[in-house]
């Protein structure tokens, strides 16, 4: 969907972040200013944490919007280093490995890859679609994925990737199902 994470909650929440725990940008930065500073001393909590491994933490104030879980993947090192390749596709797979286990259905998450230095919207959308069909399709427990972001290229691509991997796509957004993600 175009638009901010933020704006689409489901039971599941997802953001990248460095191994600082540092909450301060993106999306991440957003699921802290709404959830409360209880989110970032509960992932600092788990410090310190591995490039590529995924962190569960309680979403404290967007559990009034219906969400039950924020989960943090570790993609960089600090705020001043880009995110790696094969940190994103671990930390993104141990992100919906936690979400699964937990039983949860629905999951929003932010346009993944963008960040990477020298990749394409549409690569860095086929990259994610690759992990999240590889996940969809052993597990049927998570049933809805939102994909909010700003790239209007970037989400035309990944839906297509994913009519492609053969998921189911609802795409529905003030009218405009052309910027719309959600399998």
């Amino acid at each position: 969907m175009l638009g901010q994470p933020i704006a689409h909650p489901r039971q599941a929440m997802y953001a990248g972040v460095n191994a600082r725990a540092a909450l301060a940008a993106g999306t991440a930065g957003a699921l802290r200013l709404r959830g409360g500073v209880e989110v970032d001393r509960a992932l600092r909590a788990l410090a310190p944490l591995t490039m590529g491994r995924a962190y569960a933490v309680p979403p404290a104030a967007l559990a009034a919007q219906g969400v039950e879980l924020l989960v943090f993947g570790v993609t960089s090192r600090d705020a001043a280093s880009p995110p790696r390749r094969e940190h994103l596709v671990d930390a993104l797979t141990d992100a919906l490995r936690l979400v699964a286990a937990r039983g949860l259905h629905s999951i929003t998450l932010p346009e993944i890859g963008t960040q990477l230095e020298g990749t394409s919207l549409q690569v860095a959308a086929e990259l994610f679609s690759v992990v999240l069909g590889d996940h969809l399709r052993r597990s049927q427990v998570i049933r809805e994925v939102v994909v909010a972001g700003s790239h209007l290229s970037y989400l035309r691509s990944l839906r297509d990737a994913l009519l492609h991997a053969g998921a189911h796509i609802v795409a529905v957004t003030d009218g405009d199902a052309e910027g719309a993600i959600r399998a």
